[in-house]
């Protein structure tokens, strides 16, 4: 398949690979994300971790897509766009991760292969009060099969890395469409006043 630039988020570099969208409509998995996604209207983030902590780590689940990685970056490749939500499979080599970011829609991840290590910050400390700095609040190792998900809420932002020696696969699903993903979906924390 053709391979296109995924959307930047910021001006400087940040990890872009191709895009590869499934054909038609998703099944399986995809399609059990998909139909979380139009279901839960109040908290579709809960809903669509429920169905990545049962299958996440299907075989089948990213059948006829390629995902390489990269040495520079992670690479996020589009699996499927769909009605206001964008499903993405994340490849980690050891020792890369995101910057801390925080998102302006809601999210769930999670692991395919590997391990990765998310850092939870609070904006202004404890109980999220505005403020210009961050304050930590977890940091727990995500083996396959384990998800985070987060409501989008301004005072919480988080760093992704893969901290071993494999390489590390994540599935992310956004609340946003793809065609909005560069530019409506992260607020890095450097860019923040």
């Amino acid at each position: 398949m053709e391979t296109v630039p995924v959307p930047q988020d910021h001006a400087r570099p940040w990890p872009a690979a191709g895009i590869q969208p499934l054909a038609g409509r998703p099944r399986g998995a995809l399609l059990e994300i998909e139909e979380a996604v139009r279901a839960a209207r109040l908290h579709p983030h809960e809903a669509v971790a429920q169905v990545l902590e049962r299958r996440v780590t299907e075989a089948d689940l990213l059948d006829g897509i390629d995902y390489p990685g990269s040495p520079d970056r992670y690479t996020r490749h589009l699996i499927y766009a769909g009605p206001g939500f964008s499903i993405l499979a994340l490849v980690w080599r050891p020792g890369q991760m995101s910057p801390i970011h925080g998102h302006r829609s809601w999210c769930a991840l999670g692991i395919r292969q590997g391990k990765l290590v998310e850092t939870s910050f609070l904006r202004g400390g404890s109980g999220g009060a505005a403020g210009s700095r961050l304050t930590l609040e977890s940091c727990r190792q995500l083996d396959p099969g384990m998800i985070s998900h987060s409501d989008g809420a301004e005072d919480h932002y988080h760093r992704v890395a893969n901290l071993g020696v494999e390489t590390a696969v994540s599935i992310h699903v956004y609340g946003v469409a793809f065609d909005r993903l560069g530019h409506g979906l992260n607020r890095i924390w450097e860019d923040e006043p």
